[in-house]
């Protein structure tokens, strides 16, 4: 039930941003949250990218499935990413838009 989502932030973070962005946002797509052993460095890696930049934020989306338990994982690490936690469910472009949306 729980997801690599520790490797995704990583590699995310590990982008090459543009030098004129001018905000910086990483959007987790999940029903689950990160592996136990390693759940709390996952949510201190959002806090350090969110303190990284002006507007580097992680924003996460909980999609809601039968098997899902993630939710109030997710909602603590778009909180510490300083970005926005959307529930799914709905049109898919929506969901990310609203996770965009300032």
């Amino acid at each position: 039930d729980e997801e690599a989502l520790g490797q995704a932030l990583d590699t995310a973070m590990a982008m090459n941003w543009r030098n004129t962005s001018k905000s910086k946002t990483i959007i987790i797509i999940s029903d689950n949250g990160a592996y136990a052993s390693i759940a709390n460095a996952v949510v201190k890696n959002a806090s350090i990218f969110n303190k990284s930049g002006k507007k580097s934020q992680v924003s996460t989306v909980f999609v809601p499935t039968q098997n899902a338990n993630g939710r109030q994982y997710l909602q603590r690490l778009a909180s510490n990413g300083g970005g926005k936690f959307v529930t799914g469910g709905g049109s898919f472009v929506g969901t990310v838009l609203l996770a965009l949306a300032e």
